[in-house]
């Protein structure tokens, strides 16, 4: 039983640490993105005030047509910007459902590595074994609790 809990305990400090470096990893390419999306809406912005000034030009001072083939070029750097703004933003949106999606699978397996019923004393039951406490687990949150708890310290759930 001993060995059993300590494989147990080997494996969930591993997956952990898997599932903390792979999130880590997944964050700073966020970050890296954002910052992407956050240069390019300032280029954005001066395109804009370019766009601005090529029409006050053309309109105000009779330029013409000089001035519309910088407007039309402006136009299209716009609206590549835009597109890649919109490509980059829905890159950020998919890389947080994987995450989102990859923390959820992590804490099923752990919970299924803890469920097994040789561990099933970690689970769901205060006992004492040798002296020592074991915690109740959150079956909705995860969250450790004190074996004398009856309701999750975490997120108010009742626990058996």
């Amino acid at each position: 039983m001993k060995k059993d809990i300590f494989e147990k305990l080997t494996d969930s400090v591993k997956s952990t640490y898997k599932e903390v470096a792979g999130q880590a990893k997944v964050s700073a390419d966020q970050t890296r993105v954002r910052t992407e999306v956050a240069t390019l809406k300032a280029e954005l912005k001066k395109l804009y005030i370019q766009l601005g000034q090529c029409y006050f030009v053309s309109t105000y001072e009779g330029y013409g047509d000089a001035e519309e083939i910088c407007m039309d070029k402006i136009m299209e750097e716009i609206k590549e910007t835009i597109d890649l703004i919109n490509e980059l933003e829905q890159d950020i949106a998919s890389c947080v459902d994987i995450q989102k999606d990859s923390f959820v699978q992590y804490k099923d397996d752990l919970k299924s590595l803890w469920n097994e019923e040789e561990g099933e004393v970690f689970v769901g039951k205060s006992q004492n074994i040798k002296h020592i406490k074991l915690y109740k687990v959150c079956g909705e949150c995860g969250e450790s609790n004190m074996p004398a708890n009856t309701k999750c310290k975490n997120c108010g759930t009742n626990i058996e």
